[in-house]
């Protein structure tokens, strides 16, 4: 009987552990589909043309810069941090 009673504590804490690793892997999963249904934004909108440098660089650089703005409001980039845009 003591033996059964063992390997039953030994099967509930196993189960235990089953359910945390399932609940930290939903909450992966769940990032994942986050993540891909962004990157699908991301591969929609093209991004801003480059600076172009030989002519007036001052009013490139203004033009481009609102583009990139832009551009990260309507792909969704403006959620991430300034070290992943």
């Amino acid at each position: 009987m003591k033996r059964l009673e063992k390997q039953l504590q030994i099967l509930e804490e196993r189960t235990r552990e089953l359910e945390g690793r399932n609940g930290q892997q939903h909450q992966t999963n769940e990032t994942s589909r986050s993540t891909n249904t962004t990157n699908r934004q991301l591969r929609n909108i093209p991004p801003p043309k480059p600076v172009v440098i030989d002519e007036n660089i001052a009013e490139n650089l203004e033009f481009f810069e609102k583009s990139w703005k832009r551009y990260c409001v309507a792909s969704g980039l403006e959620e991430f941090p300034d070290s992943i845009k």
